[in-house]
């Protein structure tokens, strides 16, 4: 079965920043400046990351989403 991967960067991306959008006091975001994850998705000009070893459950697919900024490629 062909994947969203199979058409975008396959390695994996570190996240640098929070996304630029306004976050509640609640929001995973700041905890996951760090971590490492591979694209899942994209919508518009928001990217839809599977973070390792975390699933966001306020997501109908479970990635967290961030502008391209906020991402590094990891080679």
């Amino acid at each position: 079965m062909i994947t969203v991967e199979d058409f975008i960067y396959k390695g994996k991306v570190k996240i640098i920043s929070t996304p630029k959008r306004e976050l509640s006091i609640e929001s995973e975001y700041p905890n996951l400046v760090g971590l490492e994850g591979r694209i899942a998705r994209i919508s518009g000009n928001k990217i839809g990351v599977f973070v390792d070893n975390k699933y966001n459950k306020h997501s109908n697919f479970g990635c967290y989403w961030f502008e391209p900024e906020c991402l590094t490629k990891l080679e």
